[in-house]
């Protein structure tokens, strides 16, 4: 990670792609993908409303779209539903997956891995692919430096798989739902604001949605916020927070992979990402039960992906410090 954690720290202003505005990333609905632009509805099927009510609170997108988009099988879906739900419904609602029309990719394809989704073994390997031989360049320019795109680049960084049943933590779907706490806060503002974005799923409703939740969960005058403004004198709940921050980042990754987007979408999504990186990074100085598990390498996971989708807003030495710590 030497070469990377140096390109990160040595050109915090990778390209412009964060300069970008939403109106200019989100294009028309991709062709063969029928209805994923409309309004996230219920359908009329046995086992939507199953999996609205028993399955949604967790996967953020009430229509079933990420185990579809996963092409998840039946009998994994099933298996999974049996934890919260009897056969015969868990049955009904693979079956109402299956009648889902979007495009599918593999269950373990890593969503937004950059340079084409491969992942090299080496740092060595970073380096030559990126500068033709093991060393940093002597006459690489501030101006080369910046004009390479993170997006496009291969590393071997490793980022989130959308479900990781070995580790909970290194993934994008959330542990738990977003408490009632935070849902009715403020005359229910981030109930409102999540309904609104899934009757009019724009840009502008998400990222509505995300500062709700963003809000509710650091104001100091909700007594269930668990991520603390002052959290330097007021401990969060790291774990609390670090779930909360997940379900925020999976439905901003959610409305990414519905539309076929790939680059800049909007501050306060990529902002999120950092923001539950940055929790599993302070409950570091925590033990025991309170940290968030697997916590530094959930850190630098979260932290890569909002830099090189926002490297103008994020500072790159967070995520240096964390590859460095691996060449220890």
């Amino acid at each position: 990670m030497k070469i990377l954690s140096r390109m990160l720290s040595s050109a915090p202003l990778v390209l412009a792609v964060a300069a970008c505005h939403p109106e200019e990333i989100v294009t028309a609905e991709p062709a063969g993908h029928p209805g994923l632009n409309a309004a996230i509805v219920y359908l009329t099927l046995p086992g939507d409303q199953a999996f609205a009510q028993e399955c949604a609170t967790c996967h953020t997108a009430r229509d079933g779209f990420d185990l579809h988009y996963f092409a998840y099988t039946d009998t994994n879906i099933v298996r999974r539903a049996t934890g919260h739900v009897d056969t015969a419904t868990a049955w009904r609602i693979a079956d109402y997956i299956r009648t889902l029309q979007t495009a599918s990719v593999p269950e373990n394809q890593v969503p937004f891995q950059p340079g084409g989704g491969l992942v090299l073994a080496t740092d060595i390997a970073f380096a030559v692919r990126l500068f033709g031989s093991d060393q940093w360049p002597a006459a690489l320019t501030s101006a080369a430096l910046l004009a390479i795109n993170p997006l496009t680049v291969a590393t071997q960084l490793p980022l989130l798989q959308w479900s990781d049943e070995k580790d909970k933590t290194i993934e994008w779907m959330p542990k738990k739902p977003i408490s009632p706490a935070i849902l009715s806060f403020n005359g229910n503002q981030v109930q409102h604001a999540i309904d609104t974005y899934e009757a009019t799923p724009t840009v502008a409703t998400l990222s509505l949605a995300m500062e709700s939740i963003n809000t509710a969960g650091k104001n100091a005058n909700n007594p269930a916020a668990p991520c603390p403004y002052l959290w330097r004198k007021t401990p969060p709940d790291y774990i609390a927070c670090f779930n909360l921050n997940t379900w925020a980042s999976s439905m901003g990754a959610e409305y990414m992979l519905r539309r076929g987007l790939t680059g800049f979408v909007d501050r306060r999504v990529h902002n999120i990402w950092w923001e539950t990186g940055f929790m599993a990074q302070l409950s570091r100085n925590v033990s025991g039960p309170l940290q968030v598990p697997e916590a530094r390498a959930a850190a630098e996971r979260w932290f890569y992906l909002s830099w090189m989708f926002d490297p103008t807003n994020v500072q790159a030495i967070y995520t240096t410090g964390l590859l460095r710590e691996r060449q220890r």
